[in-house]
C-alpha cells in the first residue's frame, strides 16, 4: 500500500518545485549581465562610430564647398547632428567588464542553479514522500542563505563601485555632449 502524503508535504513540494522554477530566471539573468553589458558596449561603440562617420563625411563635404552658402549650409548640418548626437556610453559598461565582476556574476548563476536543481530534487522527492527530500530541502536552504550572504557581500563590495564608476563616466560623456554655456544639470520644468 502506498504511503500517503500529507497535504503540508504537498504544499512544502510544489512550493519548491515553483520556487526553483522561477529563481532558475534570477540565476540566468545573473550568468548573463556580462554578456548584457557586453552587447550593451558593442552597440554603444557602433552607434558613436556611426556618427562620427556622419560629421567626418559633412566635414569632407564642407571642404569641397564653393560657396559660403554652401559651406553655411553644412556647418548648420554638423551642429544640428551634434546636437542630436548620443554620447558615447561604452564606458557605463567597462566596470561591469572586470574579470572580478564576470567571475563573481558567472559564480553566483551557477549557484544559485545547483540550489534550485536541489529544490526541484526535493520537490519531487516530497511528492513521492521519500525521506531523503527533506534533506535536500535543508540543504538548500543551508546553501541559499550562505548564497544570499555571499551575494549582498558580492554586491556591496564589487557592483556598488562599478555602478559608481559607470554614473561617473555617464555624467562625464553627458556633459562632454552639452553644448558650451549649458548647465551641466539642466533644470526640469515643474508642473503646476
Amino acid at each position: 500500500m502506498a504511503e500517503e502524503r500529507p497535504t503540508v508535504v504537498t504544499i512544502v513540494a510544489i512550493g519548491n518545485l515553483i520556487a526553483a522554477l522561477l529563481c532558475s530566471c534570477t540565476a540566468l539573468y545573473e550568468a548573463a549581465t556580462p554578456l548584457m553589458m557586453l552587447t550593451f558596449r558593442a552597440a554603444s561603440q557602433q552607434i558613436a562610430a556611426q556618427q562620427r562617420r556622419q560629421i567626418q563625411r559633412l566635414m569632407q563635404m564642407r571642404q569641397k564647398a564653393k560657396t559660403p552658402q554652401e559651406r553655411q549650409l553644412i556647418d548648420a548640418q554638423i551642429a544640428n547632428l551634434k546636437k542630436v548626437s548620443l554620447p558615447d556610453f561604452s564606458k557605463v559598461a567597462e566596470p561591469f567588464l572586470t574579470p572580478s565582476t564576470r567571475w563573481g556574476y558567472l559564480a553566483f548563476g551557477v549557484a544559485t542553479l545547483l540550489i534550485n536543481a536541489l529544490l526541484f530534487i526535493s520537490g519531487v522527492g516530497l511528492l513521492w514522500v521519500k525521506g531523503w527530500a527533506w534533506w535536500c530541502a535543508l540543504i538548500a536552504c543551508a546553501l541559499q542563505i550562505v548564497r544570499n550572504l555571499g551575494m549582498a557581500a558580492f554586491n556591496i563590495f564589487v557592483v556598488a563601485p562599478a555602478s559608481a564608476k559607470a554614473m561617473e563616466a555617464m555624467m562625464a560623456e553627458m556633459t562632454k555632449a552639452m553644448p558650451p554655456g549649458a548647465p551641466a544639470f539642466p533644470v526640469m520644468p515643474i508642473s503646476p
